[in-house]
């Protein structure tokens, strides 16, 4: 039976509890300048591996494995010799709205010739069973939620023909007048994708049953400490005024992840930190990297912490039994901390 143990913020950053751990970071929504007010601070700390959740890359996505923004956004932004440690990606709706080419590019930049081997995003979902200096263990998979989704609020998303198509173009422009997206991303969305012949409703059915049977297996397989899971979109988010909870992954990815008795979610998508625990699953929302919100439903069910109107990252440590989270905001400073034990 799993404990948990919630620690209120006392100023001081949560810490191993006396013995030798595994440490990692997460950091979502990070593809822009803004990551560089973070990363110094992320690179105080001594992670084995990071999570990056998406939107690798503002707005529209890399073109080819050449492209400059490997470089300028990720290269030359997190230089720190502590983050040079393995990536463990996913992919953003940012990043499909750069086209298949784009997503195959990031894919490809995992096995580029002369660059750093940190970046590790060998397919579209994918997992990696760790075991960290300390022995501890865990499964991390990454999944693509734009696949089961279909695709996000304007583009209708076909992972069966790996193809897109606008839903309605009045809803992008509708978004633009609310002031929701930026004309940049509104053009880059009609100029990449062709317009559907009649519009197309946002759906709540899975739109890649292939990957959530792939899911079920993989976790019903671990045997690790942790089972860890991570994605762009957020099955729960307390966020108001941005994109908040994902009905299609309430639907079909919560259930996987109660039934497996996964210990936390990740995900980005919603620019603060959030912390939501149900049903024994904590979701944890890392989507501040170099973006930033401030609108939450404070009464949201589960809610335990929030950080809003700040760029900023997470740091977490595990051991067999043993798992800790802090939240930092962009001066490196903590605002929460939590922890929990099996």
């Amino acid at each position: 039976m799993r404990k948990f143990a919630l620690a209120a913020y006392t100023g001081m950053a949560m810490a191993c509890p006396g013995v030798p751990c595994t440490e990692f970071l997460s950091i979502g929504d990070w593809g822009d300048s803004g990551a560089k007010k973070i990363a110094p601070h992320m690179g105080e700390h001594h992670p084995e591996f990071v999570l990056a959740i998406g939107d690798n890359f503002y707005d529209s996505g890399v073109k080819s494995v050449d492209d400059s923004q490997f470089k300028s956004k990720f290269e030359e932004t997190f230089t720190q010799s502590a983050l040079q440690v393995p990536w463990y990606v996913a992919a953003g709706n940012h990043d499909y709205y750069g086209g298949t080419k784009g997503i195959q590019a990031e894919m490809d930049y995992s096995n580029k010739a002369g660059t750093s081997s940190r970046w590790t995003y060998p397919s579209l979902y994918f997992k990696k069973d760790i075991t960290g200096k300390d022995g501890t263990t865990a499964t991390v998979v990454s999944v693509d939620t734009w696949r089961i989704n279909g695709g996000d609020t304007f583009v209708a998303w076909d992972s069966e023909n790996n193809t897109g198509v606008v839903r309605d173009p009045q809803i992008v422009h509708d978004h633009v007048a609310r002031g929701k997206i930026s004309t940049t991303t509104r053009d880059l969305i009609l100029s990449s994708f062709p317009v559907a012949k009649s519009p197309i409703p946002e759906l709540t059915g899975s739109g890649d049953d292939k990957q959530l049977q792939w899911l079920d297996q993989v976790l019903s397989d671990s045997k690790a400490d942790w089972k860890i899971v991570f994605g762009h979109f957020p099955v729960h988010s307390c966020t108001t005024g941005e994109h908040g909870d994902t009905a299609s992954l309430i639907k079909y990815l919560q259930p996987i992840l109660e039934k497996h008795n996964v210990d936390a979610y990740f995900s980005g998508h919603d620019h603060i930190l959030q912390h939501i625990q149900i049903n024994g699953v904590d979701y944890l929302g890392s989507g501040a990297g170099a973006r930033e919100h401030s609108g939450i439903n404070k009464g949201y069910k589960g809610l335990k912490g929030t950080m809003t109107g700040k760029y900023g990252f997470m740091r977490h440590y595990l051991t067999s039994t043993f798992f800790a989270t802090t939240f930092y905001d962009e001066d490196g400073k903590s605002s929460y901390s939590y922890n929990r034990t099996k």
